[in-house]
Order: C-alpha cells, then structure tokens, then sequence
C-alpha cells in the first residue's frame, strides 16, 4: 500500500491539519505493509528512506532523479493513497503507467479556489489542470463532507465519481463526551489557533474590545501572542487575555470556556471544509460562534450555533448555552456516525489481496 504524502515523524511536524489528517488514515491500516513516497521536483537530491517499523517504510525521493525507483515501488503496489491534491501532481507523471482500479484520492479541500482566494491565479490555473487530469482517470475520491462532494461534481459533470464521505476525525470517542455545566459569571469565548487571513482574528478582536460583557480568551502561538501583549489598545483591556502553550494547555481551556469563535467567510473553500475546531468544541462542550452556518455539513447535521449578531446584542444566556450543548451532543453522534460509515466504505474498498 502506497501513500503519496510526508509522512510526520516528530512531534512538531504531527501539529498540521494535515498531517493529523494523514495520521488518521494511517491509523486505520497499521497492520498493513505501506510506504509513504514524499516526492519533490525540487529538493531531496539525495534519496532518504527510514524504515520506522516492519510494516512502515518513508522514502524522500526527487522526481526527475528517482523516478526509476518512484515507479518501481508504485508498480509494486496494487493499492495507491493521494493526500490533496499537491500530491497528485507528483503522482501524475507515474499515473499512465497503473492499470490498477484502486486508486484513492483524498481531496482534503478545494486547492484550485484556495490559490485563488489567496491572490495565486498562475497557481489556480495549474492545479485545475491537475485536478481534471487526475479525477479523469477516476480515482476513489475521499471527501471530508458531502458539501464537497456535491462541489465536484457540479464543476466536472461529465465524470461519474466513485467516492467515499470520510469527515475529519480523531481517535475520540464521541459518545463519551460528558454533561458540562456553564459556571462562569461571564460567558467565555476562546479561540486557539493561528493567526492566517481566514480566520478572521481581526474581526474577533474587534468584538472583543465591543462586548465586555463577555470574557475573551485567545491561545496563540507565542510570536502572536507577544505581539498582542504588547498592542496598547489590547493589552489594557480587562476581558481579553492573551496565552500560549500545549495542546493539553487548550484543552484544559477549552473545559471552562462557554462559546468558540469560528469566524469563517461564505466561500467555496469554507463551504465544503470540516475545520476541526468545529469537531474540537463539540468534543469539549463549546458552543460555536459563527459568521456563516454554510460550513461543511454541519447545517444539514443541525449544530447549534451563535452569530456575531447574538454576541453584539447579547442575546447569549447561560441557559440558552446549555440547551445548544445537549443539542450538540445528538449533532457529535450523528457526525460520529458520518466517520463509522466512511471507515467501513474505506476499509471495504481497501481490502488487503496478499499485497502491499
């Protein structure tokens, strides 16, 4: 079985979102032989190959150098796994010579509108090409929700897709996920993460410094975080604090916080997204506040949510709070249950034959 992506070997390089994503797949195969094949056009001059365990081997290989070896460790395999479609570019060269049906595509999100979203219109271009060449050629495509799915294919009619709906997931058990009552005499909002364009920090504190009746707390990475220490117009206002720390850090965080901004434009890109932080205040007894509920299929499973008009009017009360937690919770099991599915599809269609 061979994946086509960087498979994450220290802690560091585990944080990404995809990486999570690839180590959660993985997770699902480890009594299978499998390699990863992290492929450059550029770099990896010099091939590197770490055997982690008997049944996982990572190779770091450069196209035009390797592409003999590339090919031979593809055409050993009867099962081939893409992560975004980044790495379909690498694997496309090598795509004309597999005659094999079992090949598997996870798109992970829309990458042609995220270039262009983002300024990049040369880079667009070339990974629409990319994306028609290789759904042509009819992968199993992996789609994080059926808002995904639907977006494929209404921009490529013509292809009759075979696909499988596997959200974003992690090893919780989502139906032991505990009562949680709301204790603080201010409602708190945190938000963790970084600090990108589209996750509208700006606008997150600008209600920040709007609405003291809330409590805002913000975990950054440390560079962010001293930034905003040292604003003077953030780092003397009583309700908002500003942490950095571990992942064990926010999730203590997230346990005594009411509300989580998830402040998410209507686009294409964030249309048929599963952003984990949705997942990860679910998990945790938080109540999402949102710019837009066309968010993935978390509309359709019926989250509960607050806009950034409830927050301003301070329409939020705790008992209001806790009604949308115990509603979340019949939201986690029904997403729960999208994962189950999706798995079983995944491992039904991945069936191992006596091969690697």
């Amino acid at each position: 079985m061979i994946f086509f992506g960087t498979y994450p070997h220290d802690e560091d390089s585990k944080k990404g979102g995809l990486s999570q994503r690839i180590l959660a797949i993985d997770s699902q195969f480890l009594d299978r032989k499998r390699c990863y094949l992290s492929v450059s056009y550029r770099k990896n001059i010099r091939s590197k190959v770490v055997e982690v365990n008997n049944n996982l081997k990572t190779y770091e290989l450069n196209a035009f150098i390797h592409f003999y070896l590339i090919l031979k460790i593809i055409l050993s395999a009867n099962i081939i796994y893409m992560h975004t479609i980044g790495n379909a570019l690498k694997y496309l060269p090598y795509s004309y010579f597999i005659k094999s049906n079992r090949v598997f595509l996870d798109l992970h999100g829309v990458v042609p509108e995220e270039c262009k979203m983002f300024g990049r219109p040369l880079k667009s271009r070339l990974f629409n090409i990319v994306e028609y060449l290789i759904l042509k050629r009819k992968p199993i495509i992996i789609c994080v929700s059926k808002a995904m799915l639907l977006h494929f294919e209404g921009k490529y009619k013509s292809i009759n897709f075979r696909s499988v709906i596997l959200p974003i997931f992690s090893s919780v058990d989502f139906s032991q996920v505990g009562d949680k009552d709301v204790v603080n005499a201010k409602l708190k909002v945190i938000y963790a993460g970084g600090t990108q364009v589209w996750q509208n920090v700006t606008r997150m504190l600008e209600l920040s410094l709007s609405c003291s009746e809330f409590h805002f707390e913000y975990w950054l990475p440390n560079k962010d975080k001293e930034h905003y220490v040292h604003d003077e117009n953030l780092s003397s206002v009583s309700n908002i604090t500003f942490n950095s720390g571990t992942n064990l850090d926010v999730l203590n965080a997230y346990k005594t916080s009411d509300l989580g901004f998830v402040l998410r434009d209507d686009n294409v890109v964030n249309n048929v997204a599963c952003p984990t932080k949705i997942v990860e205040y679910m998990e945790n007894g938080v109540v999402p506040v949102i710019k837009t509920d066309k968010v993935g299929d978390f509309k359709y499973l019926g989250l509960k949510s607050f806009t950034i008009e409830d927050l301003i009017s301070n329409n939020i009360t705790h008992s209001l709070v806790k009604f949308y937690l115990n509603e979340n919770k019949i939201v986690l099991k029904k997403f729960r249950k999208l994962i189950v599915n999706g798995l079983e599809e995944l491992k039904i269609l991945t069936e191992n034959k006596g091969q690697n």
